[in-house]
Protein backbone atom coordinates (compact mmCIF):
# COMPACT_ATOMS: atom_id res chain seq x y z
CA UNK A 1 0.00 0.00 0.00
CA UNK A 2 1.24 3.52 -0.75
CA UNK A 3 2.35 5.66 2.15
CA UNK A 4 0.17 8.77 2.01
CA UNK A 5 1.77 12.03 3.02
CA UNK A 6 0.08 14.56 5.26
CA UNK A 7 -1.22 17.51 3.26
CA UNK A 8 -2.44 20.55 5.17
CA UNK A 9 -5.97 21.71 4.49
CA UNK A 10 -6.10 25.00 2.60
CA UNK A 11 -7.75 27.97 4.23
CA UNK A 12 -10.36 29.93 2.28
CA UNK A 13 -9.51 33.62 2.54
CA UNK A 14 -12.75 35.13 1.26
CA UNK A 15 -16.48 34.60 1.76
CA UNK A 16 -18.16 31.88 -0.31
CA UNK A 17 -20.21 34.45 -2.21
CA UNK A 18 -16.96 35.90 -3.60
CA UNK A 19 -15.10 32.73 -4.62
CA UNK A 20 -14.48 31.29 -8.07
CA UNK A 21 -15.11 27.53 -8.12
CA UNK A 22 -13.72 24.92 -10.55
CA UNK A 23 -14.42 21.21 -10.99
CA UNK A 24 -11.80 18.45 -11.19
CA UNK A 25 -12.76 14.85 -11.94
CA UNK A 26 -10.98 11.55 -12.33
CA UNK A 27 -14.10 10.22 -14.04
CA UNK A 28 -12.78 10.71 -17.58
CA UNK A 29 -15.39 13.11 -18.99
CA UNK A 30 -14.18 14.41 -22.37
CA UNK A 31 -15.75 16.20 -25.34
CA UNK A 32 -17.51 13.91 -27.82
CA UNK A 33 -15.05 12.31 -30.19
CA UNK A 34 -12.27 12.36 -27.58
CA UNK A 35 -10.26 15.01 -29.47
CA UNK A 36 -7.14 14.57 -27.31
CA UNK A 37 -7.15 10.76 -27.36
CA UNK A 38 -7.49 10.43 -23.59
CA UNK A 39 -6.97 6.84 -22.44
CA UNK A 40 -9.39 4.82 -20.30
CA UNK A 41 -6.80 3.49 -17.81
CA UNK A 42 -3.29 4.37 -16.63
CA UNK A 43 -3.56 8.05 -17.55
CA UNK A 44 -0.49 9.89 -18.73
CA UNK A 45 -2.02 13.39 -18.46
CA UNK A 46 -4.96 15.52 -17.49
CA UNK A 47 -6.81 17.96 -19.70
CA UNK A 48 -8.72 21.15 -19.13
CA UNK A 49 -11.85 21.56 -21.24
CA UNK A 50 -13.76 24.81 -21.62
CA UNK A 51 -17.53 24.78 -21.75
CA UNK A 52 -17.83 28.57 -21.99
CA UNK A 53 -21.05 30.21 -20.83
CA UNK A 54 -23.11 26.99 -20.80
CA UNK A 55 -25.34 26.64 -17.74
CA UNK A 56 -25.26 22.84 -17.97
CA UNK A 57 -23.37 20.18 -19.90
CA UNK A 58 -25.33 18.51 -22.71
CA UNK A 59 -24.97 14.73 -23.00
CA UNK A 60 -24.67 14.95 -26.81
CA UNK A 61 -21.43 16.90 -26.40
CA UNK A 62 -19.57 14.51 -24.05
CA UNK A 63 -18.36 10.96 -23.60
CA UNK A 64 -16.48 9.05 -20.91
CA UNK A 65 -12.92 7.77 -21.27
CA UNK A 66 -12.70 5.58 -18.17
CA UNK A 67 -13.41 1.88 -17.81
CA UNK A 68 -13.40 1.51 -14.05
CA UNK A 69 -17.07 2.29 -13.34
CA UNK A 70 -20.55 2.05 -14.81
CA UNK A 71 -20.77 5.40 -16.57
CA UNK A 72 -24.33 5.03 -17.92
CA UNK A 73 -25.68 7.77 -15.64
CA UNK A 74 -22.90 10.16 -16.65
CA UNK A 75 -23.53 9.48 -20.33
CA UNK A 76 -27.19 10.36 -19.74
CA UNK A 77 -26.31 13.53 -17.81
CA UNK A 78 -22.64 14.60 -17.61
CA UNK A 79 -23.59 17.12 -14.89
CA UNK A 80 -23.74 14.13 -12.52
CA UNK A 81 -19.94 13.95 -12.76
CA UNK A 82 -19.09 17.58 -13.56
CA UNK A 83 -21.91 19.50 -11.79
CA UNK A 84 -21.85 22.71 -13.79
CA UNK A 85 -25.64 23.02 -13.55
CA UNK A 86 -25.53 22.93 -9.74
CA UNK A 87 -22.67 25.42 -9.54
CA UNK A 88 -24.42 27.82 -11.91
CA UNK A 89 -27.50 27.60 -9.69
CA UNK A 90 -25.38 28.44 -6.61
CA UNK A 91 -23.95 31.42 -8.48
CA UNK A 92 -27.42 32.63 -9.49
CA UNK A 93 -28.52 32.33 -5.85
CA UNK A 94 -25.53 34.44 -4.77
CA UNK A 95 -24.01 31.61 -2.73
CA UNK A 96 -20.77 31.53 -4.75
CA UNK A 97 -19.18 34.30 -6.76
CA UNK A 98 -18.21 32.66 -10.04
CA UNK A 99 -17.99 29.32 -11.84
CA UNK A 100 -14.72 28.71 -13.71
CA UNK A 101 -15.47 28.29 -17.44
CA UNK A 102 -13.48 25.04 -17.70
CA UNK A 103 -13.15 21.71 -15.91
CA UNK A 104 -10.18 19.38 -15.47
CA UNK A 105 -10.36 15.66 -16.21
CA UNK A 106 -8.38 12.44 -16.27
CA UNK A 107 -9.13 8.74 -15.78
CA UNK A 108 -8.04 7.69 -12.33
CA UNK A 109 -8.21 3.93 -12.77
CA UNK A 110 -4.75 2.28 -12.60
CA UNK A 111 -2.96 5.65 -12.65
CA UNK A 112 0.15 5.52 -10.45
CA UNK A 113 0.26 7.69 -7.33
CA UNK A 114 3.26 9.66 -8.58
CA UNK A 115 1.45 10.50 -11.82
CA UNK A 116 -1.60 11.61 -9.83
CA UNK A 117 0.60 13.91 -7.74
CA UNK A 118 2.02 15.37 -10.96
CA UNK A 119 -1.52 15.96 -12.26
CA UNK A 120 -2.53 17.59 -8.99
CA UNK A 121 0.40 19.98 -9.09
CA UNK A 122 -0.28 20.94 -12.71
CA UNK A 123 -4.00 21.44 -12.10
CA UNK A 124 -3.35 23.52 -8.97
CA UNK A 125 -0.90 25.75 -10.84
CA UNK A 126 -3.36 26.29 -13.68
CA UNK A 127 -6.22 27.06 -11.29
CA UNK A 128 -4.06 29.52 -9.38
CA UNK A 129 -3.09 31.26 -12.65
CA UNK A 130 -6.82 31.55 -13.47
CA UNK A 131 -7.89 32.96 -10.12
CA UNK A 132 -9.73 29.84 -8.92
CA UNK A 133 -10.32 29.92 -5.15
CA UNK A 134 -11.97 26.55 -4.53
CA UNK A 135 -12.50 23.23 -6.25
CA UNK A 136 -15.13 20.50 -6.30
CA UNK A 137 -13.41 17.12 -6.70
CA UNK A 138 -15.62 14.43 -8.20
CA UNK A 139 -14.75 10.80 -8.52
CA UNK A 140 -16.29 7.54 -9.61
Amino acid sequence: MPNHEEIPLPVLTKPLNEIKVAVVTDGGLVPAGNPDNMVVTNSKRFKRYTYGDAVRLDAADYEVRHQGYNNAFVLTDPNRLVPIDGLVKLKEEGKIGEVFHSYYTTAGVMTPMEKGKEFGKGIAEDMKANGVDAVILTST
